[in-house]
């Protein structure tokens, strides 16, 4: 809606147009900022695993935290998990979306279909999916032994291999609609002339296309960064209990041990990580894009 009808409507009715904001503010603060307050609370308390009152105040469940050698492998592996499943995605989508921006109206319909088609289903499906491809009798495996290339199925589940793969097959497309949506703005004048004063293909892409697709690629990037480091559905299937990353280990600290107060810290590490970790890339692509901005 426009300024001049809602100015019209303040006249009319009598009230602030700032008013229509106040039902998505409420919003926020019932399922959002009053639950993270309590996350907050709640973990440093001195209370005991069980305990739900939040009552005291102490940094000692963070200290037991950070000096738990268990706790900082399963952070690390996390991180370590979310920056590869981003990097592999990143590098998959881009001819994908390309490939999507280029084709013909049929063509691109078929592939925005099949970009999308991950997402009509739930993650407990997809996952369940890949566990019957990537299975010991799956066809991977299968068509692996009938060529002579194994003499025994690999593990493939409940490790890092099938927890990258179901990430990228998860992420892949909200790194893919970004990117898209960067390439079907590129002007193809600045290309041409590039091709024209010499340049050659490799030399466009990297002093010309990437550049202007940097905002598109931290979108995407860091989407699907995000979406790794808070999955839970896909860690807890293709993983498994013997591949702990930061989610599964905050299950565990809440269903199973019922440790609410050890949870919370995990929880509050997690939001923690996630933000510094995608703040810093996104100044980073600041800097790095500030000199091709739009002047």
């Amino acid at each position: 809606m426009s300024a001049a009808p809602v100015q019209r409507m303040s006249r009319r009715f009598g009230f602030h147009p700032g008013l229509l904001v106040i039902p998505a503010i409420l919003l926020l603060l019932v399922v959002y900022v009053f639950p993270l307050y309590q996350l907050l609370r709640l973990s440093v308390s001195e209370g005991g695993p069980g305990n739900l009152s939040g009552e005291g105040f102490t940094f000692a469940n963070y200290v037991d935290f950070f000096r738990d050698p268990t706790s900082l492998r399963v952070m690390w592996r996390s991180i370590w998990v979310a920056l590869v499943t981003t990097l592999i995605a990143v590098v998959i989508a881009f001819p994908y979306a390309t490939s999507m921006t280029r084709s013909g109206p049929l063509m691109r319909r078929v592939l925005v279909c099949t970009a999308l088609l991950p997402m009509t289903t739930s993650g407990v499906v997809r996952a369940y999916g890949l566990i019957m491809i990537l299975g010991p009798s799956g066809p991977i495996n299968q068509s692996l032994l009938s060529l002579g290339v194994i003499d025994a199925p690999l593990r493939l589940l409940y490790g890092p291999i099938a927890l990258i793969i179901g990430n990228v097959y998860f992420c892949l497309p909200f790194v893919i609609l970004p990117l898209a949506a960067g390439i079907s703005k590129l002007d193809q004048r600045l290309l041409d002339a590039s091709s024209t004063l010499g340049a050659t293909r490799i030399q466009v892409f990297l002093t010309v296309t990437l550049p202007l697709l940097v905002p598109s690629i931290a979108a995407g990037s860091i989407i699907a960064f995000t979406l790794t480091m808070t999955s839970y559905v896909t860690p807890g299937l293709l993983a498994g209990q013997g591949y702990l990353v930061i989610t599964t280990l905050l299950g565990q600290k809440m269903f199973e041990l019922a440790n609410w107060v050890s949870g919370a810290v995990v929880s509050t590490v997690l939001l923690v990580t996630v933000l510094c970790i995608s703040s810093a890339y996104q100044g980073w692509i600041e800097r790095r894009s500030r000199f091709y901005a739009a002047r």
